[in-house]
């Protein structure tokens, strides 16, 4: 009797692990478990499997992570590779094909639809179905500036440099808002952080090269182009005294140290990565990593856009502040937010995100699209103004912050779309504080 082939399943989720291990076909395959990223190389290694079937978003290490380790290593190159993913995401799948996966595997699926992928593959006969398959589009199931007072008993600064996604934007239907894209700054007492290097770095460093602040720790919540693109302009990096930290997700294809001296080469700048006089110390993050800066915890969580994305949470003084700048909910749902209840199934992709910002005392978070808009937008990796109030929800939260503005979007319409963020609370019943977030606008927590 010949040994039963062996299947690793990686999936965050015990309910689809219970599914598979216990469905009539089990028995036919011996099968293990892992719910992490670092579970899954531990039983890559000691149980040694002919197939592993990897969820994109593992906690603590990115599935095309797991894709690489295992497509690189010559004692693994018999072992076939599935990866599941919610994410309607182009380059997601694309990455995933580029990197060696046999299948991508679009969930929810049908449990015989996986035993026949299975079967398929250990008869040598399973082929990757076309992105234009897989991706079908999915129908539908349905501002005045603040001016900062800080009150004597709240220590923590934050103040947006770039609020806008995509592109800068500049001109007189922008002077509202602003129109730099994504950068924040976080000051408790002598600690600071900055997040994302987006055009609005560019102003903050000249102030910190101003005032002279020697010790500086980068957060890049993903390296598209809006949240890198000012990083040659970030004055402080040109001071031989300057120590700048960089802390970055785990590449797909190339580190974040790497992508920067892309960006710094003399075909798109005039001096090199290796020129700049700062030192400059990279670290990887991956999903719930954690990282303390003097008084500031940092933690991180995946989120729903193309490529490795995090989010981020700081936690100071006793608050919780999440902040998220590209993370689409709901991937193509287009019914009424407020029919959804707590236990809905499509909200089953998001539970591990929902738990990671829950009663956060700030949420600083996406709504891209107007309503309307969205149909045309889906999987592009941001939210709907009705699909992120869901979120806001179900994490209970009453202080909102919009950012990452839409570039085609005027500082009217941008007022227009704040009434209709206050027309999706009302329709839930939240009395949540909502504002929206321009260049320059300062609060204190």
């Amino acid at each position: 009797m010949s040994k039963l082939k062996k299947i690793l399943v990686a999936d965050p989720s015990e309910k689809i692990l219970n599914s598979i291990t216990s469905a009539p076909d089990a028995k036919l395959y011996e099968f293990a478990v892992a719910t992490t990223g670092s579970e899954c190389i531990e039983k890559i290694n000691s149980f040694k499997p002919d197939l592993v079937v990897i969820d994109l978003l593992l906690p603590d290490k990115h599935g095309i992570e797991i894709l690489r380790i295992i497509k690189t290593d010559p004692n693994l190159q018999k072992t076939g590779v599935i990866i599941s993913s919610d994410q309607r995401i182009a380059q997601n799948y694309h990455i995933a094909m580029q990197q060696g996966a046999d299948y991508f595997l679009l969930k929810p699926f049908d449990f015989t639809a996986l035993f026949q992928a299975f079967a398929k593959f250990f008869s040598h006969n399973l082929s990757a179905d076309p992105f234009s398959k897989i991706f079908t589009h999915l129908s539908a199931s349905f501002h005045s500036k603040q001016v900062p007072v800080k009150p004597e008993h709240k220590k923590t600064r934050i103040k947006f440099w770039g609020t806008r996604g995509s592109h800068p934007v500049s001109g007189p239907d922008y002077i509202r808002y602003g129109g730099n894209t994504c950068c924040l700054e976080i000051q408790h007492g002598e600690d600071l952080i900055i997040i994302d290097a987006g055009s609005g770095i560019r102003p903050l460093g000249v102030k910190l090269a101003k005032q002279g602040v020697k010790r500086i720790h980068l957060f890049i919540s993903h390296t598209h182009l809006d949240h890198v693109t000012g990083f040659p302009f970030f004055e402080p990096i040109y001071h031989p005294e300057a120590e700048v930290n960089i802390w970055g997700p785990i590449g797909f294809e190339n580190s974040l140290q790497e992508i920067l001296s892309t960006m710094l080469t003399p075909s798109f700048f005039p001096i090199t990565l290796q020129e700049i006089n700062a030192k400059l110390s990279f670290h990887e993050l991956r999903d719930t990593h954690f990282v303390e800066i003097g008084a500031m915890q940092v933690y991180t969580h995946h989120t729903y856009h193309p490529g490795a994305t995090l989010g981020f949470k700081i936690v100071v003084d006793g608050k919780q502040i999440v902040y998220i700048t590209d993370n689409e909910l709901l991937l193509g749902f287009m019914g009424n937010p407020w029919e959804i209840e707590d236990q809905d199934p499509i909200l089953e992709p998001h539970r591990s995100l929902i738990e990671f910002i829950k009663n956060a005392d700030l949420l600083i978070h996406e709504a891209q699209y107007f309503n309307e808009e969205y149909p045309a937008k889906v999987a592009w990796g941001h939210s709907s103004v009705a699909n992120a109030t869901v979120l806001v929800k179900e994490c209970n939260i009453d202080h909102w912050i919009v950012t990452h503005h839409d570039p085609n979007h005027t500082d009217k319409d941008i007022d227009r779309k704040l009434q209709t963020h206050f027309d999706c609370l009302d329709n839930y019943g939240l009395t949540c504080r909502l504002l929206m977030a321009h260049d320059e606008m300062e609060i204190y927590i």
